[in-house]
């Protein structure tokens, strides 16, 4: 099967999120990863990491930027940089994203897809024509909240531009 799903297949992203409950284990990505290279060459794989919480009760969701607000949980802290739970909603926060990039790369796969980046939170404001057009949004938690950040961090070095030695 491998064979011909490979000739009509550019690239298959592999969705490792939205089960019920703790809707997007490390494990599970191990579990989607390993299934994934089963169908596709490595190469022709990514991973997918969600930038989003889900209630364990309800299963309504949350941006990962509403869960870095501490206002939006006034009984409690705001989410953890170590942990994935806050407020009875699971999310992948900056360590488990990390760790899945890494996942991806050990299985040599094409990369990661993001579902989806615009939930992320911002490390700084974004500023238009002077004037702060997007508040940041991780303020309590600082650098490194970013799950954008995460991915960029766990990226092995690159050798592009490196040149001769």
């Amino acid at each position: 099967m491998l064979g011909v799903m490979s000739e009509h297949v550019d690239a298959m992203h592999a969705m490792a999120h939205d089960q019920s409950g703790r809707h997007s284990t490390y494990a599970f990505a191990e579990k989607v990863a390993a299934q994934a290279v089963e169908l596709l060459p490595p190469s022709k794989v990514t991973l997918g990491l969600p930038f989003y919480g889900r209630h364990l009760q309800t299963g309504d969701w949350k941006s990962y930027e509403d869960l870095m607000k501490p206002e939006d949980f006034p009984d409690g802290p705001s989410a953890s940089l170590e942990a994935d739970e806050a407020g009875g909603y699971y999310y992948n926060g900056p360590l488990t994203i990390a760790r899945k990039v890494r996942l991806a790369a050990s299985h040599g796969l094409q990369g990661v897809m993001v579902w989806e980046a615009g939930q992320d939170c911002r490390e700084a404001p974004v500023w238009r024509h002077g004037k702060v057009a997007h508040v940041q949004t991780c303020p309590e938690q600082g650098p490194g909240a970013s799950l954008l950040s995460a991915i960029r961090g766990a990226l092995p070095p690159s050798s592009e531009g490196a040149g001769p030695h």
